[in-house]
């Protein structure tokens, strides 16, 4: 490639024509140069090298929140429970695109959902991935696999995991080998009175990690960012109860006399100090006098403060999806609203996670078993079922809840009469709303020309005569909703009787039937005998013949 000089001041290149790369040589398969990450802190460890942590926020610190905020731990929910429930219908199925595979599949499956005495793991896959999901808030969780070979069970005589045995994410550091890569965990903790130093080698050890492109191995924890807003919280609440304590019990002067025995000094300092629970103080004499300085209740807004470091956990969580306000004072209370468009890509955002916990189970998991007791390299898939049923559930929540609310409900006839007709097609009920909506209108036309009469009215007879119009019409349309109501009830009281009618002859007959044949008198048995000649003759005697 040249330079040419075109001009004063003007540079152009000759580029290259487009040609296929050529293709590696032998020695540059399996070769790199550079290195994935930028890890300048790490200490050789046995046959590997560990990375030193350096959490802006501790696990410890994560975890305490968690227990301890009613605000996190709903914001916690809030991402696993619907993750959780699409566990109910959750699948394993062949590999798509290759003949067979359904063996290896029904293996897998029972690899996961087979109960311990069938020869299945002895901790529930549920609590795999409710483990999977603490990554959420710890940043990755880890586990170290366990294997046997169960004599009982479908998997009788293969090699099948006994445990995906969790290890807490405080107590773990990664270790890499030389190239950078994964190469399994240590682990330093203390177990019933001893000190715990061991590797988990990487061919049992496997993790999940959330958000590990932004930070490797360990990830990033969803509420890393909340937690600021958590501590400035704990301190508001703290500042907030000492001003409470002010306001209600006032600040208390002392008095003693000059030079006082230093006991009754002691004495006073000491009832001084619990008077305010105490409710009562005795002094030596009249001169120890006690004085209670009581200010006014502090104007500062505490709790405004308090809920703006709310919403900004929320928001630092969940972003737009939740938690609309500003973070003000009075008016911010909103957490959950379900009746945004931009929900979809919350549901899109779970259905991110459990790809990454599919990818884990599909990748790090089923391979190594497949091969050990099959060979045919005929990987199944883990499926976990769709989240369009807990959006129908959320649906159905909601249907509930309008329906109980009534016509108190600060909602449209028609969006009830739409929800109403959503929920009939996931039930698979029959309904004809085409009718409905035809009587509504019907309805509808009806009662606008009642209004367009009661308006004729008042405008030439008066507002007391268009008063007694509307009550007639208030009377006549209750008189055609009985009457209505009273056909639907008596075709539905006809229906009833009819069939316990059927029922109860039914029964009749049956009884009748069977007290015939308990009445009618029993064959007797055939004898095995030759019969005699009179009686062949008698049976060969005309019927009604004398003889």
């Amino acid at each position: 490639m040249g330079v040419t000089t075109q001009g004063f001041g003007q540079e152009g290149y000759v580029l290259p024509e487009q040609q296929q790369l050529p293709k590696p040589p032998p020695e540059g398969e399996n070769f790199a140069v550079g290195v994935p990450y930028f890890l300048p802190f790490a200490t050789p460890y046995r046959d590997s090298w560990e990375v030193f942590r350096d959490d802006p926020v501790s696990i410890r610190q994560l975890i305490a929140m968690r227990r301890r905020d009613g605000q996190a731990r709903a914001l916690y929910r809030l991402l696993t429970k619907p993750l959780l429930a699409s566990l109910k219908n959750a699948d394993v199925v062949p590999i798509q695109g290759t003949l067979g595979g359904t063996e290896e599949a029904q293996f897998c499956k029972d690899l996961l959902f087979a109960p311990p005495q069938m020869g299945g793991m002895t901790h529930s896959f549920s609590r795999f991935i409710k483990q999977a999901l603490l990554a959420l808030f710890n940043g990755f969780s880890a586990w170290e696999l366990i294997y046997w070979v169960p004599k009982l069970g479908p998997n009788a005589g293969k090699i099948t995991l006994r445990e995906v045995d969790w290890r807490p994410s405080e107590t773990l550091t990664f270790l890499l080998d030389g190239q950078g890569k994964f190469n399994g965990f240590r682990q330093r903790t203390f177990f019933q009175g001893r000190t715990i130093d061991v590797k988990i080698p990487r061919e049992t050890a496997i993790y999940y990690a959330h958000e590990e492109a932004e930070r490797p191995f360990y990830g990033v924890s969803m509420f890393e960012s909340a937690y600021y807003h958590y501590d400035k919280k704990e301190k508001l609440y703290y500042i907030a109860h000492l001003a409470a304590q002010r306001a209600a019990v006032g600040l208390r002067i002392g008095t003693m006399v000059p030079n006082a025995p230093a006991s009754d000094k002691d004495h006073f300092i000491q009832a001084l100090a619990q008077l305010g629970l105490a409710q009562y103080i005795a002094v030596p004499s009249a001169d120890w006098t006690v004085q209670t300085l009581n200010e006014a209740a502090a104007r500062f807004d505490f709790l405004g403060l308090i809920n703006h470091h709310n919403s900004q956990m929320s928001k630092s969580v969940l972003a737009q999806w939740f938690d609309n306000e500003q973070g003000g004072g009075q008016g911010d209370s909103t957490l959950v609203d379900f009746g945004k468009q931009e929900d979809t890509t919350y549901y899109l955002m779970l259905e991110g996670i459990l790809e990454e916990i599919t990818e884990l189970i599909n990748v790090h998991i089923f391979p190594r078993f497949v091969d050990w007791n099959f060979g045919s390299h005929r990987y199944p898939t883990f499926k976990f079922s769709p989240l369009t049923q807990e959006q129908k559930a959320a649906v159905q929540d909601t249907f509930d809840k309008l329906a109980a609310a009534g016509m108190q409900a600060n909602v449209t006839p028609e969006f009830m009469l739409d929800l109403e007709q959503q929920m009939a097609v996931n039930f698979g009920f029959d309904i004809d709303y085409d009718k409905i909506k035809r009587d509504r209108e019907r309805l509808g036309a009806v009662n606008l020309r009642a209004d367009e009469e009661l308006r004729e009215i008042e405008a030439t007879q008066g507002t007391d005569a268009m008063v007694d119009r509307y009550k007639q019409q208030q009377r006549n349309q209750r008189r055609r909703y009985h009457n209505t109501s009273r056909k639907r009830y008596a075709a539905i009281a006809l229906e009833k009787n009819l069939r316990l009618a059927a029922e109860r002859l039914a029964e009749r007959k049956l009884a009748e039937r069977d007290a015939q044949a308990a009445a009618a008198p029993k064959k007797p048995a055939a004898s095995a005998s030759a019969p005699s000649p009179e009686a062949e003759t008698a049976a060969l005697t005309p019927t009604g013949s004398n003889g």
